[in-house]
């Protein structure tokens, strides 16, 4: 694994750990209610469809909430340790990655995280 995806996934292993995303091995919560600060903000149908179907390496533009248009790299979909299924999507231009999950509602983002280094 290169040095940069590997820096990826430790930062945004730790922003899903600091946003809740991680349990316990002897409580786990319901895949389907996540708990209140899981999750930052609901996705739109149009990019859940492309965080659902398109392979890893997909490039893709995606609108915050803010409004701010953003051009993410997807990787690939993995399983948190709540069982949901999430991907990250790096932003280089900004140096951020940022994370989904799919809960039975639907996919929702995660607190963005800064990537540092070379």
């Amino acid at each position: 694994m290169n040095r940069r995806l590997l820096r990826t996934r430790l930062a945004l292993s730790l922003a899903v750990t600091l946003a809740g995303c991680t349990g316990t091995p002897f409580a786990l919560p319901n895949r389907d209610a996540p708990a209140p600060m899981s999750f930052t903000w609901k996705i739109e149908p149009a990019f859940a469809t492309t965080l659902q179907n398109a392979p890893p390496g997909t490039t893709t533009t995606y609108k915050r909430p803010d409004g701010m248009n953003l051009t993410l790299t997807l990787g690939a979909s993995y399983t948190s340790a709540r069982a949901q299924t999430c991907r990250v999507g790096r932003d280089d231009e900004h140096q951020m990655a940022y994370g989904f999950c799919l809960a039975s509602t639907g996919w929702y983002g995660i607190a963005p995280v800064a990537l540092t280094g070379s």
